[in-house]
């Protein structure tokens, strides 16, 4: 059984999904008709299975769906907060809305525009009708998100014709169908959540969710329907969460503070992944990689203590990239409290283990329901933005130094028999790892980094850990029914890779990785021993990962018995200067 709030998340969720199965099925009616079709039709019996729903409550969600256009009665709150959603994330106003998607339809053929590149929009001053006329001209098609399909493309209509349009957009919506149904009843809301989420993403990135336009008025299809939808059951979720605890009496207040936007950021980052071994080279590369994925889980981990004390789900969470989340809150009246007192503990955690390498920037905006229109809502970001810079210069508090963490730093290292060759700041385990004296994080690291390039995903827990925030990983050669089916409360399986849909959501992860190929040569043999330190290494056999000094050794070349040239590693790095604020 769903909480009220985990009802209306889903019900936001799929609010617009009938701009997809109108689309797909190319009959001209209302999308909120095809919104509502969708959840009693389509998807009825796998709502039920994966969330555990009676036939009572796929109907409320249906009318969630199928009312968010209506002019609704004074006891249909929820569905009030699902429409008040729709319309702030869409930031436009929708009051002549349903004759204008009609006629755009019946005359225009609108409903099969292609989605715009953000790209086509990246000027210092904008024409907005320069950059209509690309509108048709170059875009995406209809497809399943890989790396073939999301580059932009020439969408003119003798290239990509209305047959073809409607051919790919019914194969879109069948793919989607039947791949709801590979989710598992077992786990948490936040997983399935996700797990919907990477779904709406595979197939609806593509999808504009604005395809018409009024009267004097010019269309940019340049949203994603997936963002669409993700961003309405973020705010629906929110306002129903702090409607709960606050009260109703403000439900039509639209410049009372109900919302919080927060921004959750890993100050040192760059230098924790990229530190250099102190004394030994060994398992550099793994080292490297486990570093660079466990940073992406912990955040993860900071966002799940955010919604657990705000008591709302994932679908909260807007932006997770680089070591950075942005989250839409409930404004309750103790919020300023609640996100102290997490600062504090997670402060405190970072301190204890990892001596502050790692700082937790944690910066927020109290918002109102008319602060999400377009410009408002862009000096909102700004406000955020000045907060973060001011949270950068007192990332540590006297009081978070108080309780000093290490008082017994001198006697542990001494007592354990010295600090780790490879991370210099922590004190050996009293046990050797593979003859060799190493902390118990960079132990944890190596053996998660060893796993990863032939893995399938991890399973996640997020419950206490010792190195929280990095929260226990198992890393999985394959994502097996067993392992969806056991699933327990607070517990994820993230799958890496876009192409197959395994039941579980998808984290990117760059897991490519250079491997040992047969070698013959008697200089290369010697050469590539010495890389790996003692290491036993079969050189008729590939499929080892190869490491960085075996790497740089690719770069010489042997001419009648003299060996040539440099064993170094070359670095590119490119930049762009204020592409956060082009965009």
């Amino acid at each position: 059984m769903l909480s009220e709030i985990e009802k209306v998340t889903l019900g936001a969720l799929f609010h617009d999904i009938g701009k997809f199965y109108q689309r797909a099925e190319g009959i001209y009616k209302k999308h909120t008709e095809f919104s509502e079709e969708f959840i009693r039709r389509e998807v009825s019996d796998d709502l039920k299975r994966i969330f555990s729903l009676s036939n009572e409550e796929v109907d409320q969600i249906a009318e969630l769906c199928g009312k968010h256009h209506n002019k609704l009665k004074k006891d249909e709150i929820d569905e009030k907060i699902v429409q008040k959603a729709d319309r702030l994330s869409s930031g436009m106003d929708r009051i002549s809305f349903e004759k204008e998607e009609e006629e755009d339809i019946r005359n225009k053929g609108g409903i099969y525009k292609t989605l715009l590149p953000i790209f086509c929009e990246i000027s210092k001053t904008k024409f907005i009708n320069q950059i209509a006329e690309l509108s048709g001209k170059i875009g995406y098609r209809f497809k399943p998100l890989n790396v073939e399909n999301c580059y932009p493309q020439d969408v003119t209509q003798p290239d990509y014709p209305q047959d073809e349009r409607k051919k790919d957009y019914s194969s879109l919506f069948s793919n989607f169908k039947e791949e709801i149904k590979k989710i598992p009843s077992s786990g948490d809301f936040n997983f399935k959540y996700e797990a919907l989420k990477t779904l709406l993403t595979k197939y609806l990135w593509c999808v504009p969710s604005n395809t018409y336009a009024g009267k004097g008025k010019i269309s940019l299809p340049d949203i994603s329907l997936a963002d669409h939808l993700t961003s309405t059951a973020a705010i629906a979720t929110a306002l129903k969460a702090y409607h709960e605890k606050e009260g109703y009496d403000n439900l039509g207040d639209s410049e009372a503070e109900k919302l919080i936007l927060l921004s959750l950021d890993f100050s040192g980052i760059q230098k924790f992944i990229f530190q250099k071994s102190k004394e030994t080279k060994k398992w550099g590369a793994k080292i490297l990689r486990a570093r660079s994925f466990v940073v992406s889980l912990a955040l993860e981990s900071v966002i799940r203590k955010f919604i657990r004390e705000f008591k709302v789900n994932i679908s909260v969470n807007v932006v997770n990239a680089g070591g950075k989340s942005i989250l839409i809150l409930p404004n309750y009246s103790d919020s300023r409290k609640r996100i102290e007192e997490l600062r504090r503990n997670l402060t405190e955690k970072l301190l204890r283990n990892f001596f502050g390498e790692v700082k937790i920037k944690i910066a927020y905006v109290t918002l109102s329901e008319s602060d999400l229109e377009l410009q408002k809502f862009q000096k909102k970001l700004e406000e955020l933005h000045r907060a973060e810079t001011e949270e950068r210069f007192k990332l540590f508090r006297k009081e978070d130094l108080e309780n000093s963490v290490f008082s017994n730093y001198a006697s542990d290292v001494s007592s354990s028999g010295g600090i780790c060759p490879i991370c210099g700041v922590r004190p050996v385990a009293k046990t050797k790892f593979r003859d060799e004296k190493i902390c118990e994080l960079c132990k944890y690291l190596i053996e998660r980094g060893e796993k990863l390039p032939k893995s399938k995903g991890v399973k996640v827990s997020f419950s206490s850990s010792k190195w929280e925030p990095i929260p226990n990983i198992d890393v999985l050669s394959e994502i097996t029914e067993e392992v969806l089916d056991n699933l327990k409360e607070d517990e994820s399986v993230y799958s890496f890779g876009w192409d197959e849909f395994q039941g579980a959501p998808i984290k990117d992860i760059e897991n490519y990785v250079p491997v040992i190929e047969e070698i013959k040569e008697d200089w290369k043999k010697n050469l590539v021993s010495k890389c790996y330190e003692g290491e036993s290494i079969n050189f008729k056999k590939s499929g080892i990962p190869k490491n960085f000094c075996h790497i740089a050794l690719e770069s010489l070349e042997e001419n009648n018995g003299v060996v040539r040239g440099k064993p170094f590693l070359a670095v590119l790095k490119s930049d762009v200067d204020r592409l956060g604020y082009i965009f």
